[in-house]
């Protein structure tokens, strides 16, 4: 109303995350589809493929959020 932009962020997931849950693409299809019209949406899940992004299966480290800051600001 305010003229604001809603981004919603699907974030980054662990690799092993993603293989042990495989309902994470049903998810986002179904947040996609619920989502209100001029909502942007961001699927991130699959954009840190390597181990030594993560702390643990769902955050990052460090060198996880230096490497996905730069892409989400681009948002």
């Amino acid at each position: 109303r305010h003229g604001a932009t809603v981004i919603v962020v699907a974030a980054p997931m662990h690799p092993v995350t993603r293989e042990i849950d495989d309902g994470t693409q049903h998810y986002v299809a179904a947040l996609r589809h619920d989502l209100p019209p001029g909502t942007r949406f961001v699927d991130a899940m699959t954009e840190l493929k390597d181990d030594r992004y993560f702390d643990d299966p769902i955050h990052l480290n460090k060198v996880g959020r230096q490497a996905f800051t730069p892409r989400l600001a681009a948002v």
